[in-house]
C-alpha cells in the first residue's frame, strides 16, 4: 500500500521527467501537447496530495495514494 510520502515522491518524478522530456526537439507539436497535458494532470494529483493530512480518513488517504 503507498504511503503519501511514496506517492508524493512518484509524482514529482514524474514531473521531473516530463521537464526533462520537454527539453527534448519534436518534429510535431503533438508530443509537447500531450506532455503539456500530462503535466496538468500530475500536477493536478500533486495538488491534491498536498492537501492530505495525518487527519484525512484512511480510506480517502488511500484511495488518492492509489490514483
Amino acid at each position: 500500500m503507498p504511503t503519501l510520502q511514496n506517492a508524493q515522491a512518484q509524482v514529482v518524478s514524474f514531473l521531473d521527467e516530463i521537464d526533462r522530456l520537454e527539453q527534448s526537439d519534436f518534429p510535431y507539436a503533438h508530443p509537447r501537447e500531450a506532455l503539456a497535458l500530462l503535466k496538468e494532470v500530475f500536477k493536478d494529483h500533486q495538488r491534491l496530495l498536498s492537501k492530505l493530512t495525518v487527519s484525512t480518513s484512511a480510506d480517502v488517504l488511500h484511495n488518492t495514494c492509489q490514483q
